[in-house]
């Protein structure tokens, strides 16, 4: 009867060579226009909010209501789009301030 042969030991893991290895996560730079972006974007929101606070208190004026209606839908139209445009450019300032940094 033969005897069993003996195992060979399992090999010790190794570490991933390079290029195995999973890629890291790259933060990529901003590029120079998005650079820019992000510079101009506090100027911009400066002049939605004064446009919005303007809006706002000509909507808050006792006689405003007893306009034309065209004039009052203008004019509600226009602070909802600013709302939206300024909810927009503040996602995108906080896109690019993350991805700067």
């Amino acid at each position: 009867m033969m005897s069993p042969e003996p195992r060979a030991p399992s090999p010790e893991p190794r570490a991933p060579s390079p290029e195995n290895r999973a890629p890291s996560p790259v933060t990529k730079k901003l590029s120079y226009r998005e650079q820019r972006e992000l510079e101009a974007l506090p100027g911009r929101i400066e002049s939605l909010e004064a446009e919005q606070r303007t809006l706002n208190g000509k909507i808050a004026e006792p006689e405003f209501y007893s306009g034309p209606a065209a004039v009052i839908k203008e004019a509600v139209a226009r602070l909802e789009a600013l709302e939206k445009e300024l909810e927009e450019v503040y996602a995108r300032g906080h896109a690019l301030d993350s991805r700067g940094q």
